[in-house]
């Protein structure tokens, strides 16, 4: 997705969002911290908050993918000759 894009899909929920009083909650993907963004998020008001970038701390997939990947690190494997 590019700015346009995102300003695009902004732009159909701007009405909604200030009449229902949401904030969008959103994360450091570059359409999102574009120039080009940004100034359409001022210029039009829009409700939105910005994550922190890599912040474990708002991400429930790294939450929940951690301790299935440790168990995956951890899973013993035949070597290649066990394969022949």
């Amino acid at each position: 997705m590019n700015s346009r894009v995102y300003k695009q899909i902004l732009s159909t929920h701007l009405d909604e969002f200030k009449r229902d009083g949401i904030t969008l909650c959103q994360d450091v993907d570059s359409a999102h911290k574009s120039e080009e963004t940004k100034d359409w998020i001022d210029e039009h008001e829009f409700p939105m908050i910005t994550l922190p970038g890599v912040s474990p701390d708002f991400s429930i997939l790294e939450s929940m993918a951690h301790p299935i990947k440790k168990k995956f690190h951890a899973q013993k494997t035949a070597g290649s000759t066990a394969l022949d």
